[in-house]
């Protein structure tokens, strides 16, 4: 079943896709791919990792449209129970494998003969890897790494559809870990070599299409590729539409609205955000609908929509004040001060901006605390306090350069220092330092 990944009957069984449809679109591949011996049943292995491997356990398809649901419904459920079995039995495996070393990591997986070295394990290395990307980039990427000879077990077997499609996932996962850690260069050849193998020998799986080109967009937004992160985003938002994938369709969304406004062109983002906003359920994915909110009110900001932007900052109280999370609170008094600068009320500005600095370095969120340390000298110059506008300028360099922003942010700040020395701070120099700095500061 190299075609259909047990995902299509997950969500069949979750109610999100008739069965009907997982039924027609086995029917049609297997005619595509093999002929009618391709639907012959095969023994069932003893072992839950081993079918899970094998994939070619499910019965013969009843020709009868009217039985499609009973019937498939009980394949499903085999099928379920055998791979979440084996995706318990690879969780525990990957535990011990992670008491070693990272240094032992493949030495491990080589040597072995069979644990280690099947597809749940794959996938959950791929899965761990996804996740742990941000804390411990350099452990995802060897863990992506991993995810190659993990499923190496004998000539031929990477020459199988299914099997391709999660090494080009995995290589994916590598170069976006590697892009995390900051080694952009060897992320780049990584999906040039991707890319290339594609070509040669593509894969059908739309959905790891799509997730490949969201993280090869994050790649172009990081050496400042805007024309080309904006292709492959708006690539993957139509890769995921078209396998039915909602939620991916919506992060493509929020991430293409983000980019609009690191380009400077926040009034591109509202029709995105409304559009993934009505691809999910609020409740059932916070976080992303935090993304949307948090980016529906930067764009209302950059657009100078001061009263539209503090009616929707209160409606929203909860999203940012509710969750417990310090960096969202931060948000909320940063985004409250430039409501409060916009509506004539550069005092309390200050002292919001002030405090949204204070909370950002705090938390260790140093590019997010230099767009406020700017916004605060905007108030301060609009205050006319030019005098603590110097002292500002004067200490932000040294500030930010020991906790190790980077060299093109520094020198930004370092145009603002140097005007505050001669006297020359204008709104238009302190709005020209924001916008050099541009998509270098996270959003």
């Amino acid at each position: 079943m190299d075609h259909l990944h047990p995902e299509d009957y997950f969500r069949a069984l979750r109610g999100e896709v008739p069965m009907e449809v997982v039924h027609r679109h086995t029917r049609l591949h297997l005619a595509a791919v093999g002929g009618d011996d391709t639907m012959a049943s095969t023994p069932s292995p003893d072992s839950a990792a081993d079918t899970w491997s094998d994939q070619g356990h499910l019965p013969l398809l009843p020709e009868d449209e009217r039985c499609v649901s009973l019937a498939h419904c009980q394949a499903a459920d085999d099928l379920l129970s055998t791979a979440l079995e084996a995706a318990r039995l690879a969780r525990e495996d990957l535990k011990l494998l992670l008491k070693l070393p990272r240094k032992k990591w493949r030495l491990r997986v080589d040597r072995a003969v069979s644990r280690y070295r099947d597809r749940a394990f794959a996938e959950a290395l791929l899965d761990e890897a996804r996740s742990r990307v941000r804390e411990a980039p350099c452990d995802a990427a060897e863990m992506a790494r991993l995810v190659r000879p993990a499923l190496d077990r004998q000539d031929g077997d990477l020459l199988r559809p299914w099997v391709r499609v999660l090494v080009a996932r995995a290589q994916a996962h590598e170069a976006n870990a590697l892009r995390v850690a900051g080694e952009l260069p060897r992320a780049a050849k990584i999906f040039e070599r991707l890319q290339e193998n594609l070509i040669l020998r593509p894969i059908h799986d739309v959905g790891a299409l799509a997730e490949i080109q969201g993280l090869e967009a994050s790649l172009a937004i990081d050496r400042r590729d805007s024309e080309g992160a904006k292709r492959l985003l708006e690539e993957s938002s139509q890769l995921h539409a078209w396998c039915g994938f909602p939620l991916g369709q919506a992060k493509a969304l929020v991430n293409l609205a983000n980019l609009h406004q690191a380009l400077g062109e926040p009034e591109a983002m509202p029709g995105l955000l409304d559009e993934a906003a009505t691809l999910f359920e609020p409740t059932e994915q916070p976080y992303l609908h935090f993304c949307i909110v948090n980016a529906r009110l930067n764009a209302l900001l950059d657009l100078d929509r001061g009263p539209e932007a503090g009616r929707a900052l209160i409606e929203s109280r909860d999203v940012y004040l509710g969750s417990g999370d310090d960096y969202r609170a931060a948000l909320f008094t940063a985004h409250q001060a430039r409501v409060d600068f916009m509506t004539g009320r550069p005092d309390d500005a200050i002292g919001g901006f002030e405090s949204a600095r204070d909370q950002l370095l705090a938390l260790d969120r140093s590019y997010d605390a230099v767009l406020a340390s700017l916004y605060l000298a905007d108030a301060l110059l609009a205050a006319d306090r030019t005098e603590e506008l110097r002292e500002l300028a004067l200490s932000l360099v040294p500030m930010f350069q020991s906790r190790g922003v980077a060299r093109e942010t520094l020198a930004a700040l370092r145009l603002l220092a140097e005007a505050a020395r001669t006297e020359a701070v204008t709104a238009r120099l302190v709005a020209r330092v924001r916008d050099r700095l541009g998509s270098a500061v996270e959003a």
